[in-house]
């Protein structure tokens, strides 16, 4: 399978869909060098969309002109053009290293997160902001420490004790 190929550099747009792709399928992608959407990020972080018709807009990179029922054929044909640009971008700013080992791999991380889910603190969140102070109710207890570890006699004279800690 061309994913779990480590042979082949894979160039992509979206790794983090990739990546809960293979996640779901119980494989992981191989060799992935690069992210046209995490690149379109680093280099704009404020822009609305990453898109692929905005990112070619935006680096001046012509989509074909291809009829509507076949239009994401286009998007597939500006993705060489689109990966050379971005790519020269990123080294121009020294984003690679930030690209490929922070980015790119929180994405995988991300799409697992995704996947599994993750439990919320949904009162908290309800209640984050709130400047009311919350009552609660403590009860005192004893708490079992043993300070003796050990304890014995020598001989009629001496003995041993050790003590873990003073409680």
């Amino acid at each position: 399978d061309i994913l779990k190929d480590e042979n082949i550099e894979k160039l992509v747009f979206s790794s983090k869909e990739l990546f809960s792709y293979a996640d779901k399928q119980g494989f992981e992608v191989k060799n992935l060098s690069f992210d046209v959407s995490l690149a379109g990020y680093l280099l704009n972080p404020n822009a609305s969309s990453y898109d692929i018709d905005k990112l070619c807009a935006q680096y001046d990179i012509a989509l074909p002109q291809i009829d509507d029922e076949h239009k994401d054929y286009g998007a597939v044909c500006a993705m060489e053009s689109l990966c050379e640009v971005l790519s020269a971008k990123i080294d121009e700013y020294s984003q690679l290293k930030l690209l490929c080992d922070i980015e790119i791999p929180l994405a995988n991380v991300l799409a697992k997160m995704e996947n599994i889910g993750f439990m919320v603190d949904v009162d908290g969140i309800k209640r984050y902001g709130e400047k009311e102070l919350l009552d609660f109710i403590i009860t005192r207890d004893d708490i079992p420490l043993q300070s003796v570890e050990a304890a014995y006699m020598i001989d009629g004279k001496w003995g041993y004790v050790q003590v873990e800690r003073f409680a």
